[in-house]
């Protein structure tokens, strides 16, 4: 079985932190379109977790930190 079937099976979400990062990194790269293709067909079946405004400022800084 294909590991993105069992993904489609299961309750798995990502951050939209993560989610704006990956198309970020597709905007950046010299192969756009097929990285695009690429994040969009990965992320197919997760759920996508918005944040609130306190964990806006907690990753605020962390980032800092970097």
């Amino acid at each position: 079985m294909l590991l993105c079937n069992l993904v489609l099976k299961r309750d798995i979400g990502i951050s939209i932190i993560t989610y704006g990062e990956l198309l970020y990194m597709t905007e950046k790269s010299e192969r756009q379109a097929q990285n695009l293709a690429a994040v969009q067909a990965f992320l197919i079946g997760f759920d996508l977790y918005f944040i609130d405004e306190e964990t806006v400022i907690f990753y605020s800084q962390i980032k800092a930190c970097y």
